[in-house]
């Protein structure tokens, strides 16, 4: 069976510009507690250091996802490159304290922001995620 391709053909993810990316927890299902927020901030916060020329906008930890913009300026990384090593990463931190066999689904999606109002848009529904999930709850 062959696989959807899931990042745009032809593009040069390394390229200046941000970039909206959704990874789902394995099954989606909902296994984010606080202690491993707390890891996946931790590793999120550190790629700027790893990776020059990547900055974090936004983001949000939903109990199965993350929402992230990543902000790339004269980056010499790929997107695909950042997020593997942060999915890998993560992963060994939360293993370290709740072992489990996967912790992310495989892959990620992506979106490539080509605009600031896109921009400003995206960030307000990051903002907004854990609320509007809050008030479905209810």
């Amino acid at each position: 069976m062959h696989r959807k391709r899931m990042r745009l053909e032809n593009y040069d993810y390394s390229s200046n510009g941000a970039y909206f990316v959704t990874i789902c927890a394995c099954d989606r299902a909902a296994r984010f507690r606080e202690d491993e927020k707390a890891i996946i901030v931790r590793e999120l916060n550190a790629l700027p250091r790893r990776f020059s020329g990547v900055t974090i906008d936004t983001h949000a930890i939903m109990p199965d996802h993350l929402h992230v913009i990543f902000l790339f300026v004269e980056c010499n990384w790929s997107l695909p490159r950042v997020v593997q090593a942060f999915k890998s990463l993560s992963t060994a931190g939360i293993k370290e304290h709740s072992p489990r066999w996967r912790v992310w689904q495989r892959g990620y999606y992506d979106r490539i922001i080509r605009n600031d109002q896109k921009l400003a848009a995206l960030r307000e529904y990051i903002v907004n995620n854990p609320i509007a999930a809050d008030l479905n709850r209810s």
